[in-house]
């Protein structure tokens, strides 16, 4: 009895392996056949997207969603709306550009009436950084330059104590300049070309270690609201 018990844990233990192998088999089996539909519709969709709405909400917001019939389980781009009509958080299928959001953007304006957008720009900080202070100070001045530089790194001006209002006064006005440019210029911009595709103005937000610097900047006049 206590070998046949011995034989059948050892044929257990050789099971859940095998067990474990076939649900990690499946569910990439599952997501193949997801992305395989997906590009099915891309290639030969002859109808129409449409856009899904949610809300308002309890906190009065909106979820845009791009959906097609072929596939009602996918979601092909989603975006979001404040109760202040303030469009944030694109993004889109992971087999999608960006881009294919832009009919929730339109929709947003022209059927709730957004009125402008927050895109974030990763990297827009290291980006500022990385120009180099003479560089900056050759174009905006050398206050502005130690300013921008202060705000890009995080950090205190030399002789300050605190990255403050006034630092961030006094780069603001080519902040402004320069997060449209990194905006124009670089692939880590891609929210922000949507918003602007689409006509809207829109304020360009970094998210992360930077935010109690950008929530600064943007509650000054000409980087807040319109």
């Amino acid at each position: 009895m206590a070998r046949l018990s011995g034989v059948l844990a050892a044929g257990l233990a050789r099971i859940r392996p095998l067990t474990a192998v076939r649900a990690v088999w499946s569910e990439a089996s599952a997501a193949q056949a997801e992305h395989d539909r997906v590009r099915t519709v891309l290639r030969t969709a002859s109808t129409a997207f449409s856009v899904h709405e949610e809300g308002p909400s309890g906190s009065g917001g909106w979820i845009f969603r791009l959906r097609h019939a072929d596939v009602p389980g996918v979601e092909f781009a989603q975006l979001r709306m404040t109760e202040a009509r303030v469009l944030f958080g694109a993004a889109s299928h992971e087999n999608l550009p960006l881009v294919e959001a832009l009919p929730l953007v339109q929709h947003a304006i022209t059927e709730r009436h957004a009125d402008y957008a927050l895109a974030a720009l990763e990297g827009l900080h290291a980006w500022v950084a990385s120009v180099g202070e003479e560089k900056l100070a050759t174009e905006f001045g050398e206050e502005a330059a130690g300013a921008l530089t202060a705000v890009a790194l995080g950090r205190p001006r030399p002789g300050h104590s605190v990255l403050g209002q006034g630092t961030f006064r006094a780069a603001a006005p080519a902040w402004a300049v320069l997060q449209s440019r990194f905006a124009a210029e670089t692939a880590e911009a891609e929210e922000a070309r949507l918003y602007s595709a689409a006509g809207m103005q829109f304020v360009r937000i970094q998210p992360g270690t930077n935010g109690a610097a950008d929530a600064a900047l943007l509650s000054l006049p000409g980087l807040g609201e319109p």
